[in-house]
């Protein structure tokens, strides 16, 4: 499956996200389907509405589709979090169920959090994210690239806690040498 960020038209007046089934890892197969649009007051508070930049994580039997919210250009840019089952056809919009809340937002002195990525820790023992924030309050697009580890809710979902506090020191990744 590919999955994206685009608009319904040709014109950008809301970020959706679509997917198609792919054939092989260079050819879609399907016609796209929309498996979420900007709803919540937390996604609509900047025109256009985007939710972009998916990111998939599969585990214990779900498929885990975090992405960014509201205007990267803002404080407000967040976090948001749509899943399904992985006996589901994720072809089918009613597969998906979307959260009514951000999962990471700005917090500790942090602002707009978003457009992430996943890892692992060199040893394979820790979950790792990282995601670009601004560099100030209302820092537009002068944004700076952050990491931190993360840990899982018990209903198999991330817990990404809120950005660490820039002036707390981290430990390295489980297995990076010192």
């Amino acid at each position: 499956y590919f999955i994206w960020s685009g608009w319904e038209g040709d014109v950008n007046v809301r970020q959706n996200l679509y997917i198609a089934h792919m054939s092989n890892p260079w050819t879609i197969d399907s016609e796209r389907v929309e498996i979420s649009r900007p709803t919540y007051s937390w996604e609509t508070n900047h025109v256009p509405h985007v939710n972009e930049g998916p990111q998939v994580i599969v585990r214990d039997g779900l498929i885990l589709l975090v992405y960014s919210a509201s205007g990267s250009w803002t404080n407000d840019y967040c976090l948001g979090l749509i899943t399904a089952s992985v006996s589901s056809d994720p072809m089918d919009p009613a597969s998906w169920t979307k959260r009514d809340q951000p999962i990471f937002k700005s917090g500790n002195g942090l602002y707009g959090p978003g457009h992430h990525s996943f890892t692992k820790s060199p040893d394979d023992t820790e979950d790792w994210i990282m995601y670009h924030v601004a560099k100030y309050n209302n820092a537009g697009w002068n944004r700076e690239v952050r990491m931190q580890k993360f840990t899982w809710h018990a209903d198999g979902t991330p817990n990404l806690g809120e950005p660490v506090d820039p002036n707390t020191p981290i430990p390295l990744p489980s297995g990076e040498p010192a």
